[in-house]
């Protein structure tokens, strides 16, 4: 697994964006899905990544506690 730093560098904002869904191919492939793509056609269903600028950009919350 890699760290938060890591996948920041090369996923972009969709690492910890709320809108965001990590999928694993039976492959073992791993893809960001844009859930804003479902009803906002200005959203990639699966945007290149890194992501760098996005204006549905929403940034999970911090919970306070460590994981």
């Amino acid at each position: 697994m890699k760290k938060p730093d890591d996948l920041r560098l090369t996923v972009g904002l969709c690492a910890d964006c709320v809108h965001s869904a990590k999928i694993t191919s039976d492959r073992g492939s791993i893809f960001y899905r844009c859930e804003l793509s479902l009803t906002d056609s200005r959203f990639v269903k699966y945007p290149r990544l890194p992501v760098l600028s996005c204006p549905g950009y929403l940034q999970i919350p911090d919970l306070g506690y460590e994981t």
